[in-house]
């Protein structure tokens, strides 16, 4: 083989490669654990009411006896509380009771959620949570929290279980919606990868 073909040859591999990885990025972002029982659920800031809907069925299934809530990427302290204010009635007008809520509104982004809930359960001796999120925000919310906690937590274990948001019909890339999100999930990735 001569190394002009051969160069075509390995430009047509990365190529493939490339366009096969482009059309399923999208399930790549996806990671999801089995739930079990663990000390805690803790339920991430953001998404338009799903993961607070999975929150409660893990509850009331028993999978852990206590939630904690988070609100990030509120910068107005006034508003933030108020934010997870709304959320902890939510759950309790859904039948969690008050003391099993706990509410954590200090966090601006998932790096300071992690370190937040990893002083939380370090104080309260938990040593199990599942992290519930949106599906595709899993591959980079379980990299954050996996490099938190492997900073000196050997013994937690930290399990992620995504909310059952729905994902427009359709490849990815075919939906305003799902285009802007994977684009942003990947950058955001990038940025947690090199950042930490």
């Amino acid at each position: 083989m001569t190394k002009k073909k051969l160069l075509l040859s390995i430009a047509a591999l990365v190529l493939a490669g490339t366009l096969v990885s482009f059309h399923f990025i999208d399930q790549w972002l996806v990671i999801q654990d089995r739930p079990e029982k663990v000390d805690v659920i803790i339920c991430l800031g953001g998404g338009t009411g799903e993961r607070l809907q999975k929150t409660i069925e893990l509850y009331k299934k028993g999978y852990a006896p206590r939630v904690v809530l988070t609100v990030s990427g509120i910068r107005d302290p006034e508003f933030r509380a108020f934010a997870i204010d709304l959320k902890r009635q939510f759950l309790i007008h859904k039948g969690i009771p008050p003391g099993s809520v706990v509410s954590e509104f200090e966090s601006t982004g998932t790096y300071s959620e992690a370190k937040n809930i990893e002083n939380f359960m370090t104080s309260n001796n938990l040593h199990s949570a599942i992290v519930v999120s949106d599906a595709h925000h899993m591959r980079r919310v379980s990299y954050v929290f996996k490099k938190v906690f492997d900073k000196g937590n050997d013994n937690m274990k930290v399990l992620f279980v995504p909310s059952d948001k729905k994902w427009p019909e359709g490849p990815w890339w075919t939906n305003e919606e799902s285009l802007v999100f994977v684009f942003n999930e990947v950058l955001k990735l990038g940025y947690y990868w090199v950042k930490y």
